[in-house]
C-alpha cells in the first residue's frame, strides 16, 4: 500500500526534521541577535544623546553586567547568554574576571576570617552574585548583633553621663547657692560699713555745724551787749551833762 511507510523511511524523516527545525531555530536566534545588537546600539546612542555618561556609571554598568553574565555562565543558562551578550553589549575587554569582581566589590578586604574568606573564593558551585547575597547576610545578622551589643553599651553609658551630668548640675546648683550666700554677706558687710561711715559723717557735719552756730550765736550776743554797753554809756554821759549843767544854774542863782 502505497500510504504507509516503513520504519527504515521513517526515521530519516524525523532526522530531516529535527534538522529543519534546528536550522530554523538557530536562523531565529540569529536574526534575534541582529536585532538585539542594533537595539543595544540605538539604545548606547540615546543615552550617550540624552544623559552625560560618565567614568563611574560605565565602572558600574560594566561591573553590574559581568556579575550577571558570571552567574549565567556558572549555570549553563546557554540560551540566555545568547541573548543576553549582544543585548548589553559586553565585550571581551569589558568582561570582568571573577577574581576581579571580588576585589572590586571589596568583599576580600570585608571577610573577617580566613576561612570565610575561603569559602567565599573555593565555593565554585555558586555564582558570585549568590555568595555575596550569602555574604551580606551573614555581615547583616552580626551588623544586627553588633548594633544591639552597642545599644546596650550605648544605653549604661548613656545612664552613666545622665549621671555625670546630674551630679555635675547638682554641684553647680551648690556652688551657685554657696557663691550666692556668699555674695550677699559681703553686701551686707559693705552696706553695714556705708552706713556708719554715713552716720560718721553726719555726726561730724552736726559737730561742725553746731560749733558755727554757737560761735555765731556768741558773736550776735557779744555785739548785743556792746550795744547795750555803749547805750548804757552815752545815757550816762548825757545825765551827767545835765547834772552840772543844773548844779552850775543852781549856784549862778545865787
Amino acid at each position: 500500500m502505497r500510504g504507509r511507510r516503513g520504519p527504515e523511511r521513517a526515521e530519516p524523516l524525523l532526522y530531516i526534521n529535527y534538522q529543519v527545525a534546528d536550522n530554523f531555530k538557530c536562523r531565529i536566534r540569529q536574526r534575534m541577535i541582529l536585532e538585539l545588537n542594533a537595539q543595544a546600539s540605538l539604545r548606547k546612542e540615546q543615552i550617550q544623546n540624552e544623559t552625560p555618561v560618565t567614568d563611574e556609571m560605565v565602572f558600574y554598568h560594566n561591573l553590574a553586567n559581568s556579575l550577571f553574565l558570571e552567574h549565567l555562565q556558572n549555570h549553563e543558562y546557554v540560551y540566555t547568554l545568547s541573548v543576553f551578550l549582544p543585548e548589553s553589549g559586553l565585550s571581551e575587554k569589558k568582561i570582568l574576571r571573577p577574581f576581579e569582581l571580588m576585589r572590586l566589590l571589596g568583599v576580600e578586604n570585608e571577610a573577617e576570617s580566613l576561612e570565610q574568606l575561603g569559602c567565599l573564593r573555593n565555593d565554585t558551585s555558586n555564582s558570585i552574585i549568590c555568595k555575596l547575597l550569602k555574604f551580606v547576610s551573614l555581615q547583616a545578622r552580626k551588623t544586627v548583633g553588633h548594633k544591639i551589643v552597642q545599644t546596650i553599651d550605648g544605653l549604661e553609658m548613656e545612664n552613666r553621663l545622665e549621671g555625670i551630668d546630674r551630679e555635675y548640675e547638682l554641684r553647680r546648683i551648690l556652688e551657685v547657692d554657696t557663691t550666692k550666700r556668699a555674695f550677699e554677706s559681703r553686701l551686707n558687710k559693705y552696706r553695714q560699713a556705708i552706713a556708719e561711715d554715713a552716720q560718721l559723717e553726719l555726726k561730724s557735719q552736726m559737730d561742725a555745724f553746731q560749733r558755727t552756730q554757737m560761735v555765731q550765736v556768741r558773736m550776735e550776743i557779744e555785739e548785743e551787749f556792746r550795744q547795750k554797753l555803749r547805750e548804757r554809756q552815752q545815757q550816762i554821759c548825757n545825765f551827767t551833762e545835765e547834772t552840772v549843767l543844773q548844779s552850775i544854774r543852781v549856784h549862778s542863782g545865787y
